[in-house]
């Protein structure tokens, strides 16, 4: 979601004149071959207390000596591993583990939250994002009392497959045990059986 009318210090002439845009449309700079063709985007700018980060996917590249415009664009960052990380969060994916009648092997059954970042640098300084990427899904999972056979939604192979701007979760569930019983009428001195067994199935 993109917040308007966002200010920010305008960089060609200094904090003292600032300049509006509208975050995740085109911020322009105008790069000279004074002091100003180095100018180096920020990573990260507030608007009403919400970070966006700079989007290296949608932004112009920052080359070349000339006189030239530059466009930047800033995508929301509201999620990473400790909150926001400086990572558009359309190239973020968060995968949510969870267990049901069950615990984590190391205890407790608090969900887990993993944000996946599929965004980028190659070599040549160029940044793409992945088509998918793999999350690992936890193993060791005990059982309540009275519950077994635990199996997994959304989890091929042990792993949980993401793509960018995507949540997923992951749910272990065990199932209530259930036991095939026999019943048998016995006379209470003799204990002689008084009628056939019955046979009673899938009792939790």
């Amino acid at each position: 979601d993109s917040k308007t009318g966002a200010t920010f210090d305008d960089p060609t002439t200094g904090q003292n004149n600032p300049f509006t845009v509208n975050v995740g449309d085109s911020w322009v700079v105008v790069v000279g071959t004074t002091d100003t063709a180095n100018y180096k985007a920020p990573k990260t700018v507030m608007k009403d207390n919400v970070q966006y980060a700079f989007d290296p996917i949608a932004s112009d590249a920052l080359t070349g000596n000339a006189a030239t415009t530059v466009k930047l664009v800033y995508s929301e960052d509201k999620i990473g591993p400790n909150g926001p990380d400086g990572i558009p969060d359309k190239y973020q994916a968060t995968v949510t583990f969870k267990v049901v009648n069950g615990t984590w092997d190391e205890g407790g059954n608090s969900p887990k939250t993993q944000v996946v970042t599929l965004l980028y640098q190659k070599a040549d300084g160029t940044y793409v994002v992945k088509d998918s990427e793999t999350v690992a899904a936890p193993t060791g999972m005990k059982a309540n009392t009275g519950y077994g056979n635990g199996t997994w939604t959304n989890v091929t192979g042990g792993k949980v497959t993401v793509s960018a701007n995507q949540n997923v979760t992951a749910t272990h569930t065990f199932v209530i045990n259930k036991y095939n019983v026999a019943i048998r009428y016995l006379e209470e001195v003799t204990k002689a059986v008084l009628k056939t067994a019955v046979l009673t199935s899938n009792v939790a």
